[in-house]
């Protein structure tokens, strides 16, 4: 019962490992899909601003804005792509960090599989050697049944010389 307990612990933990290794590459998935977003975004983004072209002294020349708002806006953009970067750096870490949760979680539920079978072979063996030591204890008590009927017979066996010498000793008394 104690090792049956075991063996459904084990199983527990098992199916805890692979609902957290399901959770894990839906997080991942998640993930996937987003830095795709923010990747097509940041595309158009640098298309946009590779077809414009940096400020140059034509823009400034030819431009209905000042040359602060150009400078400006060039700045701006700077500072996104510099955001988009960052971005793109924590999605990578992101992934890097739950892909080794995951590894490690893959490699705990492999741990416990086998901890699982040693333990269900082990729970076999004592099976075995639990119907083996009944099938002794049958033996022993079936000789013990026949070696205590082989008494009786020989304490009745005894009982009737006993009594057939007593019959037979008072006639030879009276022969002599």
């Amino acid at each position: 019962a104690a090792h049956q307990r075991k063996l459904d612990g084990l199983k527990a933990k098992i199916d805890e490992q692979e609902h957290i290794l399901v959770t894990k590459e839906q997080e991942m998935a998640l993930i996937m899909r987003q830095n795709e977003a923010l990747r097509n975004h940041l595309i158009k983004r640098l298309k946009a601003y590779y077809l414009r072209g940096n400020t140059g002294f034509v823009d400034v020349t030819f431009s209905g804005r000042t040359l602060p708002e150009l400078l400006l806006a060039q700045d701006a953009f700077r500072s996104l792509v510099t955001y988009d970067q960052e971005l793109f750096k924590t999605y990578r870490e992101s992934i890097i960090e739950i892909e080794g949760i995951k590894q490690a979680k893959q490699l705990e539920k492999t741990v416990l599989t086998q901890f699982y079978g040693d333990a269900d072979t082990e729970n076999a063996a004592l099976a075995k050697t639990a119907a083996e030591q009944q099938e002794l204890l049958q033996k022993v008590q079936a000789q013990k049944g026949l070696y205590q009927m082989a008494l009786r017979e020989m304490r009745k066996a005894e009982s009737e010389m006993a009594v057939a010498i007593q019959r037979q000793a008072p006639s030879s008394t009276t022969r002599s």
